[in-house]
């Protein structure tokens, strides 16, 4: 569902005037809207009577001379000043008579004339701040939403931000401005906020993959289109169409458990995996074809991690304590990175560089093009179960709960973000906003 479209629908009309005035209205209604439009909120509070030559012929004298004579034409006015001297009650006779006197088409046009008048836009006839009070009682945005589609007057009206900001405090108890944003608007902010909301209460269309999985354990995954890759602790890789959920292939080599896998689509569309797991290598597959490209052997115990930066080079951590550097285009090896004292448990590639996080306790931050040792970042008091890295800031996850952010530049602790109660196993950037960190950990059961 959109939560906010918007036509470009005309406003309704207003009543006319108890004034008798016969000036054209072509000029009042268009001022209606500029003046909103252009942040003045004056307005007229009704629209003014419109003659029976504006209304039928515009303002062409030559038009309604060429179809009335002056002499009819003065009768009319004549007509028309006798009209406006008659009491209500003599009016009423004189428009009765002279509507039995109209055929069907002449009816209806009457009442093309007479429908527009009958419509009241109550809110445009009421001051901006009474309007906008009106609309503060509304709790329900979908109410809002379609009132935004009545006019170009209420879209505007609803554009207001006292309106979205007063929403935001009653639902999302929003006590600031929300934070920058490309529109940076109490309405944008709301409407994320909904949307986000709304996806998660009414869920999404679930794709069942049929497998053989059965009593396996999945140890690892990724999603993207247009594979889905699973790996399990039965030594086997299972891939899946994304879009279907239809079975593509099973990869079979690993002589065990596969812990790490990741895949990347190239330029010129293969799809490179790269996975690692208990049998202590890593291997390159064409997920395409389901070809085993390579096999590259050199830890001596499992690979509990590994991230590639393209599809030419990959990165491996294993619980030997070791990160190794891989040209996996060519299937050797590249570099050795030694330097912890326990088990490498997660990475986090970019550029040239590559973040490590380790059962140590230490981080630390590794050149991909000579294996050094750029910095080590000490202060977590527990294992280091997720590292995030994005070439600004190193971000690490604990088992100790807390998160530390460190400067890739000084190796200085920037931040320590705590409220987690537990292990914190898991930590990733935005890609569409890399201000915003995204974190998951253990329940503490009490």
């Amino acid at each position: 569902m959109h939560l906010y479209p918007v036509d470009d629908l005309s406003p309704p009309a207003t009543p006319p005037s108890s004034s008798s005035s016969s000036s054209s209205t072509s000029s009042s209604g268009n001022g209606d809207h500029s003046n909103l439009s252009s942040g003045n909120k004056s307005r007229p509070s009704q629209r003014l009577r419109s003659s029976y030559v504006d209304l039928s012929m515009g303002d062409n004298p030559a038009q309604v001379s060429s179809t009335l004579d002056k002499s009819r034409l003065d009768y009319i006015a004549k007509v028309k000043t006798t009209f406006l001297q008659l009491s209500n009650q003599q009016k009423h006779i004189f428009l009765s008579e002279l509507l039995n006197c109209c055929d069907n088409q002449l009816l209806a046009f009457v009442h093309t004339l007479i429908a527009p008048r009958l419509k009241i836009d109550f809110l445009k006839q009421l001051p901006i701040e009474l309007a906008l009070h009106v609309l503060s009682f509304i709790d329900d945005p979908r109410t809002l939403a379609r009132a935004s589609r009545v006019s170009l007057f209420w879209n505007d009206l609803l554009s207001d931000e006292s309106t979205w900001k007063a929403l935001c405090l009653r639902q999302y108890r929003l006590l600031r401005r929300p934070p920058p944003r490309v529109k940076n608007t109490y309405r944008d902010y709301f409407k994320r906020k909904y949307n986000i909301n709304h996806a998660w209460q009414q869920g999404g269309q679930t794709t069942t993959c049929v497998n053989n999985i059965q009593e396996a354990l999945v140890t690892s995954l990724q999603v993207e289109d247009p594979y889905i890759v699973v790996g399990c602790d039965n030594h086997k890789i299972e891939v899946f169409d994304s879009i279907t959920g239809k079975h593509v292939r099973t990869l079979l080599g690993h002589d065990g458990g596969v812990w790490a896998l990741q895949f990347i689509k190239g330029s010129d569309g293969e799809c490179v995996l790269v996975s690692g797991g208990c049998d202590r290598e890593a291997r390159v597959w064409d997920l395409k074809t389901g070809q085993q490209r390579h096999v590259l052997r050199g830890h001596s115990s499992t690979i509990r991690c590994l991230k590639m930066r393209d599809t030419k080079l990959a990165v491996t951590g294993s619980r030997d304590s070791t990160l190794r550097i891989w040209d996996i285009e060519q299937g050797t090896l590249r570099h050795v990175c030694m330097g912890h004292t326990s088990s490498v448990r997660c990475l986090d590639v970019h550029g040239n560089k590559v973040a490590s996080g380790s059962y140590d306790s230490t981080a630390r931050l590794w050149s991909l093009d000579t294996a050094e040792c750029l910095f080590t970042f000490v202060g977590h008091h527990s294992q280091i179960y997720a590292v995030a890295y994005d070439g600004k800031r190193v971000i690490t996850g604990s088992l100790d709960s807390n998160i530390r952010v460190w400067c890739p530049n000084t190796g200085n602790c920037l931040a320590t973000l705590q409220g987690h109660t537990a292990l914190v196993g898991h930590i990733q950037l935005l890609p569409s906003d890399p201000s915003i960190l995204v974190s998951g950990g253990t329940l503490r059961r009490r």
